[in-house]
Order: C-alpha cells, then structure tokens, then sequence
C-alpha cells in the first residue's frame, strides 16, 4: 500500500508544519525534514513553499498530495470491499455533520442503527458545514448530513427529509398588538396543532425587531438573508452567533427574535416565547446524505442511509 515516505509527506499537508507533523508521528524534526527533502530531489521539485506559514503545497507539491488521496482512496475502497465479505459483522461508519443535526436529529437513528447492528462501530465528527466539507473530500468521513446545496460533479445527493424554519420570538420584545395574533406556542407544534394555523403574512410587523443569525457560510444564514431579501426588509440585525441551538436559546432569554425548527422548539422548554410560520420559500430546508461519486459505498454505510431515510421519512 501506501509508502512510509508518502504519508510523511502528507502529514506535512495535513499539519502545515514539518514540527507538528514530526510530533504527530512520533520521530524527530531533522528525521522528517531528510524524508521531505529526499521527496523533493526524487520529484526535482520542491514540494511546499518554505516561505508560507502554514506550509502550503506548490504547483509541483499539489500534483503529489493528489496523487498520496488518490491512493487513499484506492486503499479505503479496497478495505470496504472486503469489509462487506464479513456480511455486517464487521466494519465501520464515520458520519459528518453539524452540531444541530448531530444533537437533536442523529441520536435516535444512533440508537436504531445500534440496535440492528451492534457490531458496526459508529464514528462521529461534528464540525461547520465549510470544514465537514473538506474532511468528506480527504475521505476523512464515509458520509456527510447537510442542508447545504451541492451542484458539484464530485458528489452524488441523497434526500432524506425536509423541515420547516419557522421565527422564534419573545413576547417581551413584542410591542404591536397586532403581532400577537400571529403567534403560535411550543404546545401547539408539539400537538401537530400548527400545521393548520395561519401564516404570517404581515411581514412589515418584522421589522423593528432585533434578529439574531447565523454567520455566514451557514446553510440557515443563506435562509435568513433569502427570505428578508425576499420580504423587502433590512433586517435589524443584533448578533451573530456559530450554531442554531444558540440563537434559539439566546431567542428564549428574550435577546432577540431568530430563525429556529420543530425539532430545537420540541427540545427546549419555554415559558414566554411564540413562533411564527412564513408560508413562503425559502422557509423549507431540505437535508440529504453527501457521498464523494469515486468512494466506494460499503455495505455498512448503504445500509446507514436506508436507516436514516426510513426514520426520517
């Protein structure tokens, strides 16, 4: 497989620092930088530019740590493969994803999937849609859950389920009566009551209030921005926060109104809070499962999906 001299040189990548990456594998310093430079007069090129800190790949270097993936990935489907001939009795997932979805949606999949098939290791990595991204496409991860939009050749979609964003907002920051009529409480959601309550449709009586969003780069940032591009407001904007569970706490402890889901409202308990369906696009979000089109998908992780569409679905 793989050569020792290969993954030294990769782990250089990976680290951006021939130091952390000598830490990393346990040999010293000087050790490492005789592999790299041994590397470099092999190839004739230098393989990372010296001058950039972090260390980054040159012209030359990118071709190299392109071909060290490629080979990654030759190896990882090679072990899948003969993984499936174990017929579920061995082998292994690592599943990608948000913190949301892996705090309110994931763990009763877990627990199915833990049920059915105990000898299949599960393996968590929770991080930003941008950097969850990165580690599908250094095959870091079998598979990643988002609600972000993929158009690229490099990935195959799988939908899975779709949920409603709706505005979570305090009555302490309600001053005009005539929002109050709009509003809809957690037991209504909880009860299944909503779906029938009326949208709101006087959106001017949004917007005096502070909002609280996400950062950019988020998939419910794009939302947000969307749906008061297409409301014609300029939003008030009060804070920005990293993850949807804060903004709806914060939302709670009256800081300001903020986009939020059924599943944050059926997990929080609030006494002073009342929320608001938008029958308007974009108030949908759709979440699927994104594999990389050249990774080989192993029976275990096949049957991981099919889990994931039955309990969502």
């Amino acid at each position: 497989m793989i050569h020792q001299q290969m993954e030294y040189i990769y782990t250089i990548y990976e680290f951006g620092s021939i130091r952390q990456a000598a830490d990393h594998l346990c040999i010293t310093q000087p050790a490492l930088s005789i592999a790299l430079r041994k590397a470099e007069e092999e190839l004739g090129e230098q393989i990372f530019d010296r001058g950039k800190h972090p260390l980054e790949p040159t012209p030359a270097g990118r071709i190299y740590i392109n071909g060290i993936k490629q080979i990654h990935q030759i190896e990882d489907n090679i072990k899948a493969e003969i993984a499936d001939l174990a017929e579920m009795n061995t082998g292994s997932v690592t599943i990608g994803g948000t913190q949301y979805f892996i705090s309110y949606i994931l763990p009763d999949i877990l627990k199915e999937h833990m049920r059915l098939y105990p000898k299949i290791q599960l393996s968590i990595v929770e991080a930003n849609s941008d950097q969850i991204l990165k580690k599908l496409l250094n095959n870091q991860i079998d598979l990643l859950i988002s609600a972000k939009h993929f158009h690229s050749d490099k990935f195959i979609v799988f939908p899975i389920f779709q949920e409603m964003i709706l505005i979570a907002l305090s009555r302490s920051l309600i001053t005009d009566p005539g929002l109050l009529a709009w509003g809809i409480t957690r037991q209504d959601i909880i009860s299944g009551r909503y779906v029938d309550m009326a949208d709101l449709d006087e959106l001017r009586l949004l917007k005096p209030l502070p909002f609280i969003v996400m950062e950019k780069g988020s998939n419910l940032h794009e939302i947000s921005m969307g749906f008061f591009s297409a409301a014609g407001i300029e939003p008030n904007i009060c804070m920005k926060v990293e993850h949807l569970a804060t903004a709806h706490y914060f939302s709670l402890h009256g800081l300001g109104a903020t986009f939020t889901t059924k599943k944050l409202i059926e997990n929080s308990a609030d006494s002073d809070t009342l929320y608001f369906k938008i029958g308007r696009a974009p108030m949908i979000r759709n979440f699927n499962i994104i594999v990389p089109r050249k990774h080989y998908l192993s029976k275990a992780t096949r049957k991981f999906m099919t889990l994931c569409e039955s309990c969502l679905s």
